[in-house]
């Protein structure tokens, strides 16, 4: 059961990744149960392997060229494209013994009660941009992706969700970059066309109803202010900790 929501509208990834760790600290302090989720402006978000790329300074700047923020996680895998039309979602739980599969198995779950469906599949798209065992699609195209990371005893499953947009045109900007970067084959050999966004198979995310409604936003929840105080200097860390993982 989760215990509290927080919505980030217009959030830079940046933010959003100190947002997770922060959230995934207190977690493991309170035991409680959040939903995080996010948006930001265009933004490629890179995996710490895209960060050896033997020519990623040209990649980079393709995507400053077309208009895009580049910031690298925290968590494990590989690029992904964030913007308006993208809902990153965290699922930030309690849990000493909940294995990695069974982790995001949970998140599955939630994300086909948002979306009211029971049509997603489980199972890596290796075409798309940062394939994994736990790629979300319908008819054998690509939704969503799912990563997490843990921290003693909290588990923050990520999502990202394609709502909208121009998904193929993301997809181009995925290949280019890995083109241009001087990809090897272990990188993956990204086909725009193999990933497509909800609206395609006319689902739509009912946020503030039903679902949503039944949590409490963060924001009126005063032990989470006091927990921020009381912990500046090591927050302040922490930040200091993602700022230096960023190249620009």
């Amino acid at each position: 059961m989760i215990d509290i929501y927080y919505f980030h509208q217009n959030s830079s990834a940046l933010d959003a990744l100190y947002q997770n760790e922060v959230l995934l600290h207190f977690v493991n302090q309170t035991k409680k149960t959040i939903f995080y989720t996010w948006k930001t402006k265009p933004t490629i978000i890179l995996g710490a392997k895209d960060t050896k790329l033997p020519n990623l300074n040209d990649g980079i700047a393709y995507l400053k060229n077309n208009s895009f923020d580049v910031a690298v996680r925290t968590s494990g895998g590989l690029a992904v494209v964030s913007d308006e039309n993208i809902l990153n979602i965290s699922l930030i739980v309690y849990d000493k013994n909940l294995s990695i599969n069974n982790a995001y198995s949970l998140m599955v779950d939630y994300i086909k009660t948002i979306l009211k469906t029971n049509n997603i599949q489980t199972g890596e798209i290796k075409t798309s941009y940062c394939p994994g065992s736990f790629d979300l699609s319908i008819n054998n195209f690509k939704i969503a992706g799912l990563s997490q990371k843990r921290y003693q005893n909290a588990i923050c499953i990520m999502a990202y969700i394609s709502l909208d947009g121009n998904q193929y045109q993301r997809g181009k900007h995925i290949k280019n970059f890995y083109k241009i970067s001087h990809a090897n084959n272990s990188f993956p050999l990204v086909d725009p066309k193999s990933m497509k966004n909800i609206t395609y198979f006319n689902l739509q995310p009912d946020f503030f109803n039903d679902f949503w409604m039944t949590l409490n936003p963060l924001s009126t929840y005063n032990d989470y202010n006091n927990w921020i105080l009381k912990n500046d200097e090591f927050l302040k860390k922490i930040y200091h900790n993602i700022k230096k993982r960023q190249l620009v």
